[in-house]
Formats: structure tokens, C-alpha cells, sequence
């Protein structure tokens, strides 16, 4: 009989953590629940939290930021801060690659929290040659369709960080 109350009841309890939610247990599948977690639980535990024991939470952030979206780059700024070596690796590279689709967003984020050369730079390790030059064609032009005065310095800069790349 107390076996049984106490299954029962170790039962209700394991309900009641699961039911109601640890900050662990919430979903961090938007760009605006990410925010809001940064928010409630600071950049560090969010990002040990994605990078380390939910890597497909991780891996969909890391796209979310590529795709240049507005609000998936905020999460990006406001994770930096959390980042060790490899997640802040991933961070920068999504940044450089989100600059092709919105490269006026992307610059006015190198100064804080990114650096200038961490995302005017070729975000892949060791790209085969022509993906390589096409990258670098692409981002040219990306950066060229920058016409705000306020960036036109860090568009320039940016441009000739590509053309300071060798060729192949």
C-alpha cells in the first residue's frame, strides 16, 4: 500500500515540474521566445542551454540568423554576450552570411556587439574554390546596394576587406 501511495505521488510531483514548466522545458523555437529568455534568464544559460544539450535549437537559431530577418538579428546581439569560443564562431559566421541578405542591418551591428572583421570576412572553413569566389562576388554586391550616408565608411571598409582576399 505505501509502494503504491508513493509511486502515486512521485508521479504528481514529476507532472507538476514537467506540467508547469522549468525555464529548461520552455520552447526556443522564435526568434521572439529566444528574446524573451535572454531577457528573463541572461544570455549564459540560454546559449549553454541551446549550444549544449539542445543542438537542433541551436542549429535552427544559427538559420534564423543567416536568414538576415530583423528580429532574429537582435537575437544574435543580445546572445553574444553568452557565447564561448565555438558558439561565438557559429554566431559570427550566421551574422556574415545573414550581411548577404541584409547587409545594411548586419553593419550596424559591427561596432556592438560585432567586429568589423568577423563578419566582412569568408564566414565557411575552407570553401571549395568556386563557392569561395562566389561568396565573395555575392557579398560585393550585397555591400554595394548599402546607400545610407551613416554606413557608407563601413560599407567601404567592409568592401575592402573583400577585395584584400586573395583570389583563391
Amino acid at each position: 500500500m505505501a509502494t503504491g501511495r508513493y509511486l502515486r505521488w512521485s508521479a504528481a510531483c514529476v507532472f507538476c515540474l514537467v506540467g508547469f514548466g522549468l525555464p529548461e522545458a520552455k520552447t526556443l523555437d522564435t526568434a521572439g521566445a529566444i528574446i524573451s529568455a535572454v531577457h528573463d534568464r541572461g544570455a549564459l544559460k540560454v546559449v549553454s542551454e541551446m549550444a549544449g544539450r539542445k543542438p537542433r535549437a541551436w542549429n535552427h537559431v544559427i538559420a534564423g540568423i543567416e536568414s538576415g530577418d530583423a528580429k532574429w538579428l537582435e537575437v544574435a546581439a543580445l546572445l553574444h554576450e553568452g557565447v564561448d569560443a565555438g558558439s561565438g564562431e557559429d554566431l559570427s559566421m550566421a551574422v556574415a552570411h545573414a550581411r548577404l541578405r541584409a547587409p545594411a542591418r548586419v553593419l550596424t551591428m559591427t561596432s556592438d556587439p560585432f567586429r568589423l572583421d568577423d563578419i566582412c570576412t569568408m564566414p565557411d572553413i575552407e570553401p571549395p574554390l568556386a563557392r569561395y569566389r562566389d561568396y565573395i562576388r555575392q557579398a560585393k554586391a550585397a555591400l554595394a546596394g548599402v546607400h545610407q550616408p551613416e554606413l557608407q565608411e563601413l560599407r567601404d571598409r567592409c568592401l575592402a576587406a573583400f577585395d584584400a582576399m586573395p583570389p583563391s
